[in-house]
This record gives structure tokens, sequence and C-alpha cells, in this order.
């Protein structure tokens, strides 16, 4: 069984994000793929996993990187390519004393200096995407359209600022 959901984190709320994925994860929801702004999880037995995540950029030493996490007890779940660099998503078991990939403050500040122009890029690519879907959609029939296809779900995940994200299940 397959699920897909569209909550929106930004860069700012990646320890939201971590906690979302912990939280589907004992439910026994794994994350599977993220694409189109949509987390694919998949159902197995639930578990106690931590996730954590990070920016790698540039990616030209990216094996001798990942590595360095696998040696530490860290699965790479998800490379998630982003301009120059990518998202990755880690996981390890929640009963490991070393569940921080981050060593201090400096280097939490770090991931959000490393992509600064993200969310700029994301705000104005949305914003695009959604124009151009809505331009082929005659005008009197976007409600309808917006009513049939969409189920708002607020939670305890979503950013500051209001946000819903959509669940299907297949």
């Amino acid at each position: 069984m397959e699920k897909r959901m569209f909550p929106f984190f930004t860069v700012d709320d990646y320890e939201k994000e971590q906690e979302f994925l912990q939280d589907m994860t004992s439910k026994g929801w794994y994350l599977k793929d993220y694409k189109g702004f949509r987390y694919y999880f998949e159902k197995s037995e639930p578990n106690d996993y931590v996730y954590r995540i990070d920016y790698k950029e540039p990616l030209d030493d990216l094996d001798e990187y990942l590595s360095v996490f696998e040696d530490a007890g860290w699965e790479v779940v998800l490379q998630y390519p982003v301009f120059h660099g990518a998202w990755i998503y880690f996981r390890k078991p929640n009963y490991d004393e070393n569940v921080e990939i981050f060593t201090n403050d400096e280097s939490r500040l770090s991931l959000l200096k490393k992509n600064p122009h993200t969310l700029d890029d994301f705000w104005s690519i949305h914003v695009r995407s959604i124009v151009a879907h809505f331009a082929r959609k005659p005008t009197n029939q976007l409600a309808p359209y917006y009513l049939a296809n969409t189920r708002p779900l607020f939670n305890d995940y979503s950013c500051s600022v209001r946000s819903s994200f959509h669940t299907f299940d297949t």
C-alpha cells in the first residue's frame, strides 16, 4: 500500500519535517520518494527511526560524504536534487545514542546558509506553476475544480505560515 502526502515545509522548518517523517514511521509509513512537492510513503511495520536532513553542495565528493554517514550507522533514504546540490534524507534507529548529524549550533545554522536562495526560488517557481495551471482552466470552472480535487488538512507539522497538505491513499 502506498500513501501520498503534500505537507508544506520551508528550509527553516527542517526540524518539523524530520519530526513529521519520524511520526509517519512510528505509524508504519516509510518515506519512499519525494517529487512534485509530494511525499510518497510505503506501508510496513511501525518502527522508531530518527530522520535527519542535510543539503549537500557541491556534489563532486558525494560518495565520500555519504560513506561518512553510512559508517556512523545512518541509512541514506533519499537524495533530492535541487539547483547545484541535493537534499539528503538520512534515518537511523532511535535507540542509538548519537542521533544528531550537526555537532553544534554553528553547523545547524550552516544548513540554512548553504542554500539561501532556495525559498525565494521556491516561491517564484510555485507562483509560476499555479498561474500556468489555472491559465489552462476557464475562470468559471476554477471553484468546482478546486472543491472537487482538494481536501485541506491542518496539523502540527505545517510551517508557521498557514498551510495545508493533502493525503492520497492508493
